[in-house]
């Protein structure tokens, strides 16, 4: 069976969680085990100890262990005297402690038995006189009597008093180790809520990133699919059973494979979860088709003549996914010798040397990606020669790395009475032990899924479970339930008449049509559709002064714009002709920008196009760079830059928030310090002929500086809202990027949403309508990373530009950074001492 990718997806990572949380919570039983073994050995210690020390005072106090009171025996003695009349005064309670009873035993007893054997001396001798009269006799007092009565009661209370004092004792011994088990149980069900807490976190996460193939049935995007612009990576099965304790509520996760597939899949079940096993390929295929772009996946099907199975993913004759199918002996050898053919081809040609996988090679390929191929496989080993069984082994071993995936479908009833010819090892019993995998070698070399028999219900049948038998997951796997395909309905003229039926009319015609992929968003081309075009305002198109030239990539172009009316960095191309691009200006609409979207679908990359356009169209004396975020490291050799890295820590944060604060208000005093109020900066600079910088602060992850509502999250509300209304007229803009605004307190939504022009990448619903208003759904049919929406109104639907935004390797943003601090005439202390004072030019301490 072949092994999980060394570094594992998301999906890998998450079912590792899985993993770690139920040997954590087996480790806590066996831990709490562990104490209650040691509180029971420590209870039976302390019993002991306390009945022998018990047992030696009650011998030593004499009389007490004896099964008769010696109350008794002297009240018997006292009862033979002649004329005495026994009585029985009250004698009181049961003393309170085992101690106190043998305290008062033996200060009675002895004085007890002095007094009756006084009394008997003293009636011998009042006996033995010739003239007794009835006056002299002597007589047995109260107390006496009442003493008696208090030795019976002290005998009767040993017994239970004892109990009780080894009670006593073994509940002190108890109490130490049962002080440690409240506080293991604690530590324990803290720890486990939290590493509950961070795992049904990270399933969110990645159901809220997931793309449409890893998104229940039910999902509005599947009413109308579309494929997405790059290879998805994830892909839902169905959902997983947890076998996690009931009180951290997280029975089930969703059940995801890691795309590209690391191995092919085989899925088993005997004959009669045949239907489901086919129904769950079907799926598989679909969703594999939806993971790609269009005609990026290739599909073939082989079935044995006898199986009746149609061989194509889809229900129809009609085959939308151009996909062959093969039935005859020599079909399956034909098909798996192309398909182990193109696994030469990609190996020699791709990634031998060079790529490690074919994924790797597509992301640097452009319009030469290799489409991605899957040979769906029915009633394996029906119509497979030795010959084919061994191409499709070949196949199963080699293909997965060039993006190519057998998915087989095999009866284990066939397989538990051994018709697999192909292998050496002797056949199994009729029960096959799935824990060291089936016997056929390629069988072995995939992942699989099969169906376990459960014991019949009340009404005898029996239900059957998938598990999935995958080392990456482990005992995660057991208990799968896989979402069964959607209907796919064509009309009788061949239209679609579901949203799968859709999906596969536009993935085949795709398949039929050349193929057109868009060429990448490169800087080359994006500066020179930017000049083509001009540069954008709130108005419309403006020039960008006779000074500014054309802007390119060599550094002779670099430096020639002004920031006196704006500043305009580009964030992608809206088509072959049209540029998204912020405008950062004093009007009310153009004060500054708003990227959110969630995790890897563009947010950081556009704050990278943000600061490098910026910082090659304008000098440092005309534009200063206050960037925030840990994804920033590099940029402080950029000459425009000061660069703050909070590393989980918001204070850093807050100070160049409260900086650019100080700065405004700076700003704000120069220009109100004349006879006539100058309105903002382009003024003022207009006016005076005094250059002042424009400060642009980008701030990364601003769903984590201000997700909290506590005081310092509050202050950081309080400066961005401040830098979003006082700034822009000053030259001090914000450019903010978010994973989300609906999750935030009230303040930071509001104050976040003052930024006018928005940016959207695939986000939730909620922050769709939030970024671009309630009724503009744009954000919401994006697919891909990097293809986003700018609207530079507030959301209004009419302004929507969708692009794609621009993408630079780290290695070749390094370059261009180096470059620009090359680029420096001088240092930085003559030239630019006076363009942003009142800022920190570093970082504070964190």
């Amino acid at each position: 069976m072949s092994e999980a990718g060394a570094e594992g997806g998301p999906a890998s990572r998450l079912y590792a969680s899985v993993a770690r949380l139920r040997a954590s919570c087996a480790a806590d039983v066996g831990e709490r085990e562990r104490l209650l073994d040691e509180r029971a050995a420590v209870a039976a210690t302390a019993a002991r100890d306390a009945r022998e020390t018990a047992g030696q005072d009650i011998a030593a106090a004499g009389g007490l262990a004896e099964p008769t009171s010696l109350g008794g025996q002297l009240r018997g003695v006292l009862a033979a005297l002649p004329g005495v009349e026994v009585r029985h005064p009250d004698a009181g309670g049961q003393p309170a402690t085992l101690t106190r009873t043998l305290d008062e035993w033996r200060e009675l007893a002895p004085a007890a038995s002095d007094q009756v054997a006084a009394i008997v001396a003293a009636h011998r001798a009042w006996s033995a006189t010739w003239i007794r009269r009835s006056s002299s006799m002597p007589r047995v007092g109260d107390d006496l009597w009442r003493d008696l009565e208090r030795l019976d009661v002290l005998h009767q209370s040993v017994r239970p008093l004892l109990a009780a004092a080894v009670a006593a004792a073994v509940r002190a011994a108890q109490a130490a180790v049962d002080t440690q088990i409240e506080a293991t149980v604690a530590r324990q069900t803290a720890a486990r809520a939290a590493q509950a807490a961070a795992l049904r976190g990270a399933a969110d996460r990645l159901v809220a990133a997931a793309g449409l193939a890893a998104t229940p049935w039910e999902d509005r995007r599947w009413d109308a699919p579309l494929p997405p612009a790059l290879p998805e990576r994830l892909i839902r099965l169905g959902e997983l059973e947890t076998g996690l304790p009931e009180a951290l509520e997280l029975d089930l996760v969703p059940a995801f494979l890691d795309f590209p597939l690391d191995a092919g899949l085989a899925v088993g079940s005997d004959a009669a979860g045949r239907d489901g096993a086919i129904r769950l390929l079907r799926a598989l295929a679909l969703r594999l088709i939806a993971a790609v772009p269009a005609g990026m996946m290739i599909v073939d099907a082989v079935a044995s003549v006898s199986s009746g199975q149609p061989a194509h993913a889809g229900e129809n004759d009609r085959s939308p996914l151009g996909a062959r199918s093969w039935r005859t002996g020599n079909d399956v050898d034909s098909v798996l010798a192309d398909l182990r053919e193109q696994v030469e081809i990609r190996t020699s040609r791709y990634l031998r040397g060079r790529f490690a996988t074919i994924d790797e090679y597509n992301a640097s390929a452009g319009g030469l990606a290799e489409p991605f191929q899957v040979l769906l496989v029915f009633d394996y080993p029906g119509g497979f020669s030795a010959r084919a069984r061994a191409q499709l082994l070949h196949l199963a071993r080699s293909g997965p790395p060039c993006g190519i995936y057998p998915l087989v479908q095999f009866d284990t009833d066939a397989l538990q009475d051994g018709l697999f010819p192909a292998t050496r090892e002797p056949p199994r019993a009729r029960e096959v032990d799935w824990k060291d995998g089936p016997v056929d070698p390629v069988l072995r070399a995939l992942r699989q899924v099969t169906t376990r028999r459960l014991p019949p219900d009340g009404t005898g049948l029996r239900a059957a479970a998938w598990d999935i038998h995958d080392p990456a997951i482990g005992e995660a796997a057991r208990g799968l339930s896989p979402d069964d395909p959607p209907p796919i309905t064509f009309s009788a003229t061949g239209e679609p008449r579901t949203g799968a039926a859709a999906l596969l009319a536009r993935v085949g015609a795709a398949v039929r049509e050349p193929p057109a992929h868009p060429p990448a968003v490169t800087l080359d081309g994006l500066l020179a559709a930017a000049d083509r075009g001009g540069e954008a305002t709130s108005e419309g198109i403006c020039d960008l002064g006779a000074d500014a030239g054309m802007l390119t990539v060599r550094p002779e172009t670099w430096w020639r714009g002004s920031t006196e009316r704006h500043a305009v960095p580009l964030l992608g191309r809206g088509g072959t002709r049209d540029v998204a691009r912020l405008v950062l200006a004093s009007g009310p609409d153009s004060g500054g920008g708003l990227v959110v979207g969630a995790a890897r679908t563009g947010k950081t990359n556009t704050l990278h196009a943000v600061i490098l356009t910026l910082a090659l169209r304008y000098p440092p004396t005309e534009l200063r760079l206050r960037l925030v975020g840990d994804e920033f490291a590099g940029y402080e050799k950029l000459p425009h830059a000061c660069v703050t890295r909070m590393h989980g820590d918001r204070e850093p944060a807050l100070a160049v928030l409260r900086g650019a604060e100080a700065e405004a208000r700076r700003r704000a005093d120069l220009m109100t310090s004349f006879l006539v109020e100058l309105p903002d900066i382009a003024e003022y600079r207009r006016v005076l002929n005094e250059r002042l910088a424009r400060v642009i602060v980008v701030l990364d992850e601003a769903h984590k500086l201000l997700g909290s509502a506590d005081e310092l999250g509050r202050a950081l509300t309080r400066s961005v809202a401040e830098i979003a209304r006082r700034g822009p007229s000053t030259g001090i803009h914000l450019v903010a990027a978010a994973r989300t605004v609906s999750g935030l307190p009230a303040a930071s939504r509001v104050a976040l949403l003052t930024l006018p022009q928005r940016v959207a990448f695939r986000c939730d619903g909620d922050d769709a309508d939030l970024v671009l208003g309630a009724g503009n759904k744009a954000a919401g049919q994006l697919t891909g990373a990097g293809n986003g929406v700018f609207n530079a109104a507030r959301g209004e639907e009419s302004r929507n530009q969708p692009f794609r935004g621009l993408f630079l390797p780290a290695d070749r943003r390094e370059s261009i950074v180096e470059r620009l601090g090359e680029h420096v005439a001088q240092g930085p202390g003559d030239q630019w001492q006076n363009v942003t004072a009142g800022l920190p030019m570093a970082p504070p301490a964190s």
